[in-house]
């Protein structure tokens, strides 16, 4: 529920409510996973309003707390995704700020159909509430938007990438990456490691898109590291448990461990999801 000031949720709640209900709640105060909630003691209601709009947000003040419990809309690009039980789960979007926020769907929120075009590079719309989950596998994003219904949250198809043919087959333009182009500071360094392989086939990133501004985790800059030492075997136990054995990374990250290049965040965690700072990607180069 929502008033003038902020947002809180409530829990537990059982009747016939819908959205625009003007309800009256008694109760109190608790934690639910570090997030403020209200334990319902009764419930009734007392009216009828027009739905809430939500509050355009940047993606500071969802990771600041300041918009907590209320409905908010952010916008961006999507820079990573994760899915559960082949449904999207997890986005992280990066607003015109250049700042990144989590946005969540709970495995069992309108599962019929679900969210279309969605892909690193595209642009991105969602509505859901400001919230917060310490249960999260990487601190840096246990503040969140959840969303409601996934119909709140709208991709733009990424553009194809032009094509010019030679003998039948498809050849890019001018260079790898449709948005890396001659003049850019970074064109010979990227076109560098494409040749190499070293940035190819990184998980989630569309083929003709390199994202200049994309916010690098520490899994991918490891992975990173690993293609340019020609992809190395490694032997050894993984002392990470936030590694999956199946992870796309877990050879580069257990290669890293073992060469000492990394120790990880703590003896159990490396934290893979955590965005790279300048500090961290000195220090592991």
């Amino acid at each position: 529920m929502q008033d003038d000031t902020a947002g809180i949720c409530c829990f537990p709640v059982s009747g016939e409510f819908k959205i625009g209900d003007v309800v009256r709640i008694k109760g109190y105060t608790d934690f639910y996973q570090a997030e403020m909630e209200l334990q319902v003691q009764t419930i009734e209601t007392i009216g009828e309003a027009d739905p809430i709009e939500p509050a355009e947000a940047a993606a500071a003040q969802i990771n600041d707390l300041s918009l907590l419990g209320s409905l908010v809309s952010i916008s961006g690009t999507v820079v990573s995704f994760e899915k559960g039980n082949d449904l999207i789960q997890t986005i992280l979007v990066k607003d015109e700020a250049g700042d990144v926020c989590r946005v969540f769907i709970d495995g069992y929120i309108t599962t019929a159909q679900d969210v279309q075009n969605v892909e690193n590079g595209a642009g991105i719309t969602a509505v859901g509430l400001s919230s917060y989950d310490d249960t999260w596998k990487d601190e840096a994003y246990f503040p969140r938007i959840r969303v409601r219904d996934r119909a709140d949250v709208v991709c733009e198809p990424v553009p194809e990438k032009e094509t010019t043919h030679s003998s039948g087959s498809q050849n890019k333009t001018t260079n790898s990456f449709i948005d890396v182009k001659e003049g850019d500071y970074f064109f010979d360094a990227v076109e560098w490691a494409a040749a190499k392989g070293i940035i190819d086939s990184i998980e989630n990133i569309d083929e003709n898109l390199f994202v200049p501004d994309y916010i690098e985790s520490r899994a991918e800059f490891v992975t990173f590291l690993w293609k340019a030492a020609g992809k190395p075997a490694a032997e050894g136990e993984m002392p990470f448990t936030d590694v999956a054995e199946d992870a796309p990374y877990y050879d580069a990250v257990l290669w890293a461990y073992t060469e000492g290049i990394t120790a990880g965040t703590s003896e159990t965690e490396f934290s893979p999801y955590r965005a790279v700072s300048r500090a961290m990607a000195v220090t592991l180069l």
